[in-house]
């Protein structure tokens, strides 16, 4: 049978991340830990048995190396001591999962049961996904995070796909990781000053008794007298509105969502901690500008106990709006093919932030995404962007030069408004793309706007977008 369509798929590693939490204090412990078999591990107080094997799948398989084992580097043997299971797990490295033409997923499950007998009886585990490189394909976990109480079990299903079976696609250096966290949770008296309301089994942060108050920790969960725990998944409209001393606050991994307005007002603010990655964090829903503690802060952002520089976002689907919004101390950005969409704002005010890579799975930079980043120098765009939506880099005052794909077909209200140092911009539309008002206002009066050749005419006679007003300084693309 001939192979016409192929997933190569170099699996680096896989990796277990545990860390711990308890009395309030953070801890985190690394281990590289190869699947395959049964697995179990126990650190710390943390107790989870964790087995992994191929669900299934009706692509071909081959091992180049030897035709006769070409299933072995996909079984997961069990029952075998570790050292035999790390001998197996390193003959993933280099392999080559052939597709034939009615291919189609391939899905590996891992099963994570809480075996603790410990007092600790909350794990929240993160799965996290990401490749060095992939192309026309996709990997994908069926959830990302739940919390296990002790004696319970979660399968997790992660997924390999083809996005067009008419061309070639491939996966290199895939990373399935599973970072742990052990959860005690607090009682009410420990949090006395918060107060919250609950919805089933989770909890609303609302405010706080003490406006004065210059310290605040977001628990994870909270335990009531009555015995009852609640997951702290909010913190409401105007939690902290008003709290004009307080100067640090740390927060928990199990926050979803920032209402708004959560912070307005909370001026004196220096340092945040979030307690959980990058990824986790971009996730968070925030509502506006005031709803996320970043907006105010003077001093640092720290996740999982260090300061947050370079973002790097490999797992994520999205990047919530408002994100980094403010984050001053970051220097770069790269997003990974697995990001499908960015919301507004995301880096508004980040004015450290020096160089950011876009993937090709976007295509759209939406409105305010890097306005006021006076720093940013170096934009790569790597896909097929369409749109990039209003003030996406008003006021980046460092821009000298900026490249735009060809599929670009609209440009917003003021994208490069005061850009007072873009002396060029190559625009490889062949069509004139839609423009709003004020695209170049303040702008470097010496931008030269490149555009191809066999577009130049166009471009200096287009009335109906405007593109005419800027006929002096439009200029072939040199070959």
């Amino acid at each position: 049978m001939s192979i016409k369509k192929k997933l190569f798929i170099t699996i680096s590693a896989f990796c277990l991340i545990l860390s711990f939490l308890f009395v309030g204090v953070w801890a985190f412990k690394t281990e590289e830990v190869s699947f395959g078999g049964d697995l179990s591990y126990a650190a710390k107080g943390i107790y989870a048995d964790i087995t992994a094997g191929v669900l299934s799948s009706t692509g071909s398989f081959e091992n180049p190396d030897d035709e006769d084992e070409k299933m072995q580097a996909i079984e997961i043997n069990t029952n075998k001591k570790e050292d035999e299971i790390l001998k197996d797990f390193e003959s993933w490295a280099g392999l080559q999962l052939n597709f034939n033409e009615n291919a189609d997923d391939v899905t590996i499950t891992f099963t994570v049961t809480n075996t603790s007998t410990k007092n600790f009886q909350f794990i929240d585990i993160n799965v996290l996904i990401s490749a060095t490189k992939m192309r026309n394909a996709t990997a994908t976990v069926n959830m990302s995070r739940i919390v296990l109480e002790k004696g319970e079990s979660q399968e997790f299903v992660v997924t390999l796909s083809v996005v067009d079976k008419e061309t070639n696609a491939y996966i290199n250096g895939l990373n399935v990781a599973f970072q742990m966290d052990l959860v005690q949770p607090v009682s009410t008296s420990e949090v006395s000053y918060l107060n919250y309301t609950t919805s089933g089994t989770n909890a609303t942060i609302t405010g706080v008794n003490d406006n004065t108050i210059t310290a605040v920790d977001i628990p994870y969960l909270i335990k009531e007298e009555d015995g009852d725990i609640f997951k702290v998944t909010t913190v409401g409209e105007s939690a902290f509105s008003g709290c004009s001393q307080l100067a640090s606050i740390t927060i928990a991994s199990s926050i979803e969502s920032f209402l708004t307005n959560a912070f307005l007002n909370c001026s004196k603010l220096k340092n945040v901690s979030y307690l959980g990655d990058v990824n986790t964090w971009a996730n968070i829903s925030m509502s506006n500008s005031a709803s996320t503690p970043n907006k105010y802060i003077s001093n640092t952002f720290k996740v999982n106990g260090k300061e947050l520089t370079d973002v790097n976002i490999g797992v994520s689907t999205k990047v919530s709006g408002y994100a980094f919004y403010g984050c001053k101390n970051i220097t770069s950005a790269v997003f990974g093919n697995q990001v499908q969409t960015l919301g507004s704002q995301i880096f508004n005010g980040c004015s450290g932030l020096k160089s950011v890579v876009i993937p090709a799975s976007i295509t759209t930079l939406p409105s305010y995404i890097f306005q006021n980043c006076t720093s940013l120098t170096d934009v790569n765009i790597l896909g097929d962007v369409i749109r990039i939506d209003n003030f996406a880099f008003k006021g980046c005052k460092a821009l000298e030069t900026l490249t735009l794909p060809s599929t670009v077909e609209s440009l917003g209200n003021q994208v490069f408004y005061s850009c007072a140092n873009l002396t060029t911009l190559i625009l490889n539309s062949p069509t004139p793309p839609t423009i709003g008002s004020e695209l170049f206002v303040n702008a470097n009066k010496n931008l030269v706007i490149y555009v191809p050749a066999d577009s130049v005419d166009a471009y200096k006679t287009d009335t109906t977008n405007g593109w005419s007003v800027y006929a002096g300084q439009i200029q072939a693309i040199e070959e």
